[in-house]
């Protein structure tokens, strides 16, 4: 997907722009706009090979969910900061001389009864054009991106990615994925559900209805799962990130 970027940067913009023209290959922006994050990776694409150079990636906090799981909308301050931030990016991809955006949105837009609106807002701000991918199409570039970094391996393992909005759970090997599952579970989709920012403690009580929750909208997925005979497990996401620290320490 090509989309036109508009840059508040033009000046800026132009002088990395220049640089760039007598390299070989071409610029693309890679998006990933989800319910707690927007991220932003910046690659050279070789013409032979079509091999590929980071030459930047940023990551921004901006809580487009917040509060979207409950209400079934995106909420104003949310959409105005993720917005703003997006400005920022497009003005990279410009002065990177970007030519080609590849932007996609998860959960908290696919969940949102005013997703439509939001995107428009963001095309005509921005000049970004994103596409809100399914969980399954989700699940799906997950295991194309974590299986192609790690060592080849003709046995099944199972690829875990903990969102803000939904958890991906994919079987596959080093060569194709045979089970794609897109679960309603995540931080944010769960802290909305349970918890307040002035709960305190969580009580025993409250632990059990979480976990039954997560139970429910796991069982037919780790139904799924229970035929493969699975070498290992690969997490990503910060969730897992964060959990892998807990346990270590």
């Amino acid at each position: 997907m090509s989309a036109p970027v508009k840059s508040p940067a033009d000046g800026a913009a132009g002088v990395q722009e220049a640089g760039n023209a007598g390299r070989p290959g071409k610029v693309v922006g890679i998006f990933d706009l989800g319910s707690n994050s927007v991220r932003l990776m910046l690659v050279r694409v070789g013409p032979v090979n079509a091999s590929c150079t980071v030459l930047n990636q940023v990551k921004h906090m901006v809580r487009l969910g917040e509060g979207v799981f409950l209400r079934g909308h995106l909420h104003e301050e949310a959409m105005q900061r993720t917005i703003h931030v997006l400005q920022g990016m497009a003005g990279m991809c410009s002065a990177y001389g970007a030519t080609d955006i590849v932007a996609c949105a998860t959960a908290a837009v696919r969940d949102a009864e005013n997703a439509a609106a939001f995107l428009k807002r963001v095309r005509e701000h921005t000049g970004l054009a994103f596409t809100v991918i399914s969980g399954r199409e989700e699940a799906r570039l997950i295991y194309l991106g974590v299986a192609s970094g790690l060592e080849y391996s003709e046995e099944s393992r199972l690829f875990i990615d903990i969102g803000g909005g939904s958890t991906e759970l994919i079987v596959g090997n080093s060569h194709n994925f045979s089970n794609l599952d897109s679960v309603k579970v995540g931080c944010v989709r769960l802290s909305n559900q349970f918890f307040s920012e002035d709960d305190g403690p969580v009580s025993a009580s409250r632990y059990r209805q979480l976990q039954d929750a997560i139970r429910n909208q796991l069982l037919h997925a780790v139904k799924r799962i229970e035929g493969y005979d699975l070498a290992e497990a690969v997490g990503s996401s910060g969730t897992i990130q964060n959990l892998a620290a807990m346990a270590a320490a």
